[in-house]
């Protein structure tokens, strides 16, 4: 089987290329901004645990459920968190058995800190497409998103990191 050479300029008309590039770099971004600002241990996959924990404090076991993994791998993973002071654990004043993870003051700096980075990046579109051509990116990607069932994933707050 002969392998034909690949076209370097092959990369301008997909746009499934363009987008996990787009989104790779939109990612590092963020995360270079939030270390900077002084997050400085975070990681990329760190945001799949601090969706559930915005909300409020949970039970490792009810973070276990929603992240779709055992006990054992939440556990290890708000261990790690705990350990770089994004999360901590405290007592369920109801039941003394269980033991409630939520956000520090550092984890909310950085679903803060993230906010702010995707309201940058929504100035950063306009001005760099005008309005109208901002408008018709985010209506483009929104329709693409429904249409693969994101805005479900998003809401029930069901999105986990490549694997």
């Amino acid at each position: 089987m002969s392998r034909q050479p690949i076209d370097p300029q092959a990369h301008v008309d997909d746009p499934a290329l363009l987008l996990e590039t787009v989104s790779r770099l939109l990612a590092e971004r963020q995360l270079a901004n939030l270390r900077a600002a002084g997050c400085t241990a975070l990681r990329y996959s760190d945001g799949f645990v601090f969706q559930h924990l915005v909300p409020g404090p949970l039970a490792v076991s009810e973070l276990a459920r929603r992240m779709r993994m055992t006990a054992q791998g939440a556990s290890k993973a708000v261990a790690d968190l705990e350990r770089r002071g994004y999360v901590a654990r405290s007592v369920d004043p109801s039941d003394e058995r269980v033991r409630l993870v939520a956000l520090t003051d550092l984890g909310w700096q950085a679903v803060e800190g993230s906010r702010a980075d995707r309201a940058a990046t929504r100035r950063e579109l306009r001005r760099l497409l005008g309005v109208a051509g901002a408008e018709q990116l985010t209506g483009a990607l929104g329709a693409l998103m429904r249409h693969l069932g994101g805005f479900e994933a998003l809401q029930a707050r069901r999105l986990t990191p490549p694997s």
